[in-house]
């Protein structure tokens, strides 16, 4: 059932005399300024004596910020959050082996209890890396939803539709359970958004696709689909269909809604003007899709295009972690290496994939993913006092490119604080991971 956090805090913070990168203007770095945060939103980005002048502060909690790096929540674009559970069951196989022999094996075995036991680990480690929001595939939504709303994180949940699965079995009691699921938790807490999750083109019909989408429609929920994640998956479509997965899409109408696309590692020019000319954000993944050799996206092509490109870890069984820094820093060094341009990939745009273009695919891009007055106060200290922050040349290049999730050490979510100094305040660390052993013995038949 839904359920609401206990506020943590949500008194004045002042995070004071730091290095604040806002996203926005595009490259800013705000050497000694501070951040003011009131009623779960940004009021200030600012010198303190400015704020001390202009503000009637209450009872504030100051956090010190020399030395420290201050930047919005990073976004996660793409996961499968009870997939934590599955670290390492199969790491060197193609997509195909991997999915239908592995992962979908495993899974069969998940219940409610294993599937919420993934989620709060999932959930921890997002925390841990500096993520306050991230976008899901997968069934068992409520469990999902649980973890979300105790570990204080934010969420925009798809559960997955598609046939066989765990949860309820046929495509049919699949589709009712989402349904089910979204219709329970639907605008219950600000923190839990819903979208709806069919799997693929190459597993989910096109009257199914339709019956989803006319769901959503009403809800204004977005369509969450793996699309053009393999060369294979292009080839079944033109070999069943005619054209590709993303021609298809169009075919059956099915572009009038908000997709969130997930992978598009293969995608000619066609496919990019039509995604061009829809509501289509691409979820990138570079780190699962060269373990699975699937390839390497064209993220320039597309953000060339005017196409929104969110990075995302995918699923702990195919990465295997939820290290969004570790991700930029990969899907930066990928364009550059695809396009031969050094220039493929500057610092302002690989970090908009992890922030702004983020919350725009979970169409909030209006409250989250910046630094701005008025914008909810989805925040992130990092320690810049590790010999990989130092020398200070440059403190987006060294965010880019030096940093690592053990630099993140203060999360804020909505002005809730989540994690202080490494301990997350939210969820008990140690019964995490013991309930997540637990389960991994059960999804392995112990």
């Amino acid at each position: 059932m839904p359920v609401e956090l206990e506020v943590i805090n949500m008194e004045d913070i002042i995070i004071e005399n730091a290095t604040v990168i806002p996203v926005r203007p595009a490259g800013a770095v705000l050497e000694n300024h501070s951040v003011l945060i009131q009623d779960g939103k940004i009021s200030a980005v600012a010198p303190r004596d400015t704020i001390n002048k202009n503000f009637t502060l209450n009872e504030s909690k100051i956090i010190d910020g020399r030395n420290k790096l201050v930047l919005p929540g990073l976004i996660n674009g793409h996961t499968h959050l009870p997939e934590t559970l599955l670290r390492g069951i199969c790491d060197d196989e193609m997509l195909e082996k991997w999915l239908w022999e592995n992962v979908w094996v495993w899974e069969g075995r998940m219940t409610a209890k294993e599937a919420k036991a993934g989620s709060l680990l999932g959930c921890l480690e997002l925390i841990k890396n500096g993520v306050t929001g991230f976008i899901d595939q997968f069934y068992y939504g409520n469990e999902i939803a649980e973890a979300v709303v105790e570990s204080g994180i934010r969420g925009l949940l798809c559960p997955s539709v598609f046939d066989n699965n765990a949860e309820a079995g046929s495509i049919d009691n699949c589709f009712k359970r989402a349904c089910e699921v979204v219709d329970q938790w639907y605008g219950k807490n600000e923190r839990v958004m819903w979208g709806m999750g069919p799997h693929a083109p190459y597993t989910v019909n096109k009257e199914w696709l339709w019956k989803i989408k006319d769901f959503g429609h009403d809800r204004k929920l977005p369509i969450h689909i793996h699309m053009q994640e393999t060369q294979w998956e292009v080839d079944e479509a033109i070999k069943n269909f005619g054209k590709s997965p993303f021609q298809y899409l169009l075919d059956i109408d099915l572009l009038t809604e908000p997709i969130l696309a997930a992978h598009c590692v293969f995608s000619s020019e066609e496919d990019r003007k039509i995604m061009a000319g829809h509501d289509i954000h691409v979820l990138h993944n570079p780190t699962s899709n060269l373990k699975l050799s699937s390839g390497i996206a064209p993220v320039t092509d597309y953000l060339d295009a005017g196409i929104n490109v969110s990075v995302g870890t995918d699923g702990n069984g195919s990465n295997n972690d939820l290290d969004m820094l570790s991700e930029i820093q990969l899907a930066a060094l990928l364009q550059k290496f695809r396009t031969g341009k050094p220039t493929a990939m500057p610092l302002d745009r690989t970090l908009d994939t992890a922030t702004i273009n983020g919350a725009k695919a979970m169409g909030m891009g209006d409250k989250l993913g910046t630094l701005e007055v008025g914008k909810l106060a989805d925040v992130v200290i990092m320690d810049c006092s590790g010999v990989n922050m130092n020398p200070p040349h440059n403190p987006l290049s060294n965010l880019v490119y030096s940093s690592s999730s053990k630099d993140v050490e203060t999360v804020i979510v909505g002005g809730n604080i989540v994690m202080e100094n490494r301990k997350v305040l939210t969820i008990d660390e140690e019964k995490v991971i013991s309930d997540a052993i637990e389960a991994m013995h059960v999804l392995r038949g112990d």
